[in-house]
């Protein structure tokens, strides 16, 4: 079961502002986070592993992430492209 942990927006280190992080999601001892690229209000589902982030490459789960983003109502904050 996923659980939104936070839903702070804030730019991403690095980034230089470009991305924003939208939301933080778990799944017993895994996170994953909702971001957005801010120039081209694409978002993005990505796993935090190691302080870095990588792809989700398992597509059921992607597909599972982004239903509940969905069902939270986190992508209507998203300006469409």
């Amino acid at each position: 079961m996923f659980k939104l942990v936070d839903t702070n927006r804030f730019p991403l280190k690095g980034t230089s502002g470009k991305i924003l992080h939208l939301a933080t999601i778990t799944k017993g001892v895994r996170e994953f986070v909702f971001i957005m690229d801010q120039t081209t209000s694409k978002t993005y589902l990505e796993e935090v592993t190691g302080g870095g982030m990588e792809w989700i490459d398992d597509d059921s789960l992607h597909e599972d992430l982004s239903h509940f983003v969905e069902q939270v109502g986190l992508n209507k904050f998203v300006k469409a492209t």
